[in-house]
């Protein structure tokens, strides 16, 4: 079993140098929207003082002057605010937005090793990690600054804790997947039924 292990582990790390790969390249681009979008309101909570947003997602850029202000209302603040805690650390860089997709990237692949280590074989948890990187979409999108790599992430880790009759973690791990997107509601509803049916 630790053989395994270390084979994810290495893997992991593989997955995390591929990810890294030009990870400070400007925004452009047909998607890389996403990371502009994400970063202006990251910078907003950074700049303009909380008391007068109250939390609330400000796309426009560069003013505080209230009547100008337009918000993002489409999903949860929680993912923006991700961006943000990484930007108040590391800077107001293109690479440093990126960088939460890309750790929520590799920790979902950890999470799918988990799981498959427990319910399988881990022969069939390196083999997925190992179709998972040469995929290039995951290559592609798996630095791409969406809310998609931190709920696949925190649901599986609920499917993973939910499977193992530890309710008390899943409890924890469900609400998070729906406080990031509102896709986390598919995993409860899953779950649910899975539970009552």
């Amino acid at each position: 079993m630790r053989k395994f292990d270390i084979a994810a582990v290495l893997l992991l790390v593989i997955a995390l140098a591929v990810l890294l790969y030009k990870i400070d390249k400007p925004f452009w681009g047909q998607f890389d929207w996403t990371g502009a979008w994400f970063g202006t309101i990251a910078r907003n909570y950074l700049q303009i003082d909380v008391s007068k947003t109250l939390l609330a997602p400000i796309t426009v850029s560069g003013t505080s002057d209230r009547s100008l202000w337009s918000f993002y209302n489409h999903y949860p603040i929680t993912y923006p605010l991700l961006i943000a805690g990484s930007m108040a650390v590391l800077g107001n860089h293109e690479w440093a937005i990126r960088l939460v997709s890309v750790i929520f990237s590799v920790l979902t692949l950890g999470a799918f090793y988990l799981l498959s280590r427990k319910y399988f074989h881990p022969l069939v948890g390196i083999f997925g990690i190992i179709c998972i990187l040469a995929t290039p979409m995951f290559i592609y999108y798996g630095k791409l600054p969406v809310h998609e790599q931190p709920v696949l992430f925190l649901s599986l880790l609920s499917v993973y804790f939910y499977l193992g009759k530890r309710f008390k973690l899943m409890t924890l791990f469900t609400p998070l997947a729906f406080l990031v997107s509102w896709t986390g509601a598919y995993i409860l509803i899953l779950i649910s039924a899975h539970m009552f049916f």
